[in-house]
């Protein structure tokens, strides 16, 4: 049985990981990930003595009246919640009923791709509980299926 092709290269691994956390890229820089099954973009900014890092995805869709009546008035009471009372960014109604994720990290100087990843990391951990509850009252994504000919 074949072994995955990450684990027939550990030190490589090591060393690109490491490699990674140590990169300090030019300012302004940009990338994307996936989170939770969720792709999200990041812009990092030179904001003087700490670099802003803002984040933004999509979250998923609301679900209609019909689909989840109560899922869709409690996502609703969360973008109604003002911006300051959540710490863990910014939520709203985006394009075509889908729920936006946008929030700022501070990161400090010297921006490397450890302070990128602590920065990210806590604080995407912090609107876990949200993204979680937008998780379980928003209608799931039908898998499309292809039949060959």
């Amino acid at each position: 049985m074949d072994q995955p092709a990450a684990a027939s290269n550990v030190s490589g691994l090591i060393e690109e990981a490491t490699r990674l956390m140590t990169f300090e890229p030019k300012l302004p820089a940009s990338f994307t990930f996936r989170w939770n099954g969720r792709r999200f973009a990041v812009a990092i900014t030179d904001a003087g003595d700490k670099a802003k890092a803002t984040i933004i995805g999509s979250l998923g869709a609301l679900p209609y009246t019909a689909e989840n009546r109560e899922g869709r008035r409690n996502l609703l009471g969360l973008l109604e919640v003002p911006r300051t009372a959540i710490a863990t960014g910014a939520y709203r109604l985006g394009a075509q009923g889908r729920l936006d994720f946008r929030g700022e990290v501070e990161i400090d100087h010297p921006v490397t791709g450890q302070a990128i990843m602590v920065g990210l990391v806590k604080y995407l951990l912090g609107a876990k509980p949200y993204v979680d509850l937008i998780e379980e009252l928003a209608p799931k994504p039908k898998r499309r299926t292809f039949r060959r000919p």
